[in-house]
């Protein structure tokens, strides 16, 4: 055994902590995090999917699995919080708004409406908001959002399907959209989004999301949302004859194309935000808030 090699081991392990430990006091001085308790109860094995702390103080989640839960005290002891199913039978609910006494949502195949009409603490009133949107059958084809901009529009970001499209090419997806809440109108804002799996709106109004790494997607971003816009990924723009001018001007990409220079080719090119560098920030980042503490 030689003392020395096992003292700098040591040393070194006391630095890595000293260092784990630093990272920790600066996190708690920002940010308290509480850790709920995992039920046996199996229809609280929640795979959480959105978040919503309501006007009235409770707080609201959706699963992956299709369920909405309303949490009574959950600012308090995480043990104390108690878990009350309001809804079921959604389909990837990835977001939650709380709007003139209705929840919104979106589902797979629209963005849908609930409310708890007779006040016995279940969803009784579930209406479709608008489904203009296509879906092929893939699995990748998530929608998320929607979120609440200051003008009162709801915005929706649809994933593009990985793989094979069992019934075939859909339209729309790639696409960000506007939704009036109180008409269902809809309108197509943005293409060449991959897998958008975050959408939020800033303090100052203008829409941002979230996009992940692969074909087409250099890295990891999030990026500024405009009417109008391309964000690279071409599987949206078989839809711009449907959308329409401005849309229907954009050129499709050409492999080989540095992404500096996209924009040469393709006016509309809008260039991310933020780059994420891939695995040091994460794979796939999702939802955002903004923290005006």
């Amino acid at each position: 055994m030689n003392p020395m090699k096992n003292m700098k081991h040591l040393m070194t392990s006391s630095i890595f902590l000293s260092l784990a430990l630093c990272v920790v006091a600066q996190e708690e001085a920002y940010y308290q995090i509480e850790t709920f308790p995992q039920s046996d109860d199996p229809e609280l094995k929640l795979e959480v999917s959105a978040i919503l702390p309501k006007k009235d103080g409770k707080m609201m989640v959706a699963t992956r699995t299709g369920d909405v839960f309303v949490i009574d005290d959950p600012y308090g002891d995480p043990a104390k919080a108690k878990f009350s199913k309001w809804a079921r039978g959604l389909s990837h609910p990835l977001g939650l708004v709380e709007l003139d006494g209705w929840i919104y949502t979106s589902q797979r195949a629209e963005v849908t409406r609930m409310k708890d009409s007779d006040e016995d603490g279940h969803a009784d009133i579930y209406e479709t908001v608008c489904d203009g949107w296509e879906i092929s059958g893939n699995y990748h084809e998530y929608n998320f959002g929607p979120r609440l901009d200051q003008d009162g529009n709801l915005w929706v970001t649809l994933n593009k399907p990985f793989g094979p499209e069992p019934y075939g090419r859909a339209h729309w997806r790639g696409w960000a959209i506007k939704v009036d809440p109180r008409t269902g109108v809809w309108k197509p804002i943005a293409t060449g989004l991959r897998s958008p799996a975050g959408v939020e709106v800033s303090p100052w109004n203008e829409v941002f999301y979230t996009d992940n790494q692969g074909e087409w997607c250099n890295a990891s971003k999030l990026s500024h949302i405009e009417f109008g816009d391309y964000h690279g990924h071409p599987h949206g723009l078989p839809t711009i004859e449907k959308a329409g001018a401005p849309f229907n001007s954009i050129k499709t990409p050409e492999t080989g194309w540095w992404m500096k220079d996209v924009k040469d080719h393709i006016p509309e090119f809008k260039m991310p935000a933020v780059w994420f560098p891939y695995d040091k920030m994460g794979k796939s980042p999702s939802g955002i808030r903004w923290d005006l503490t």
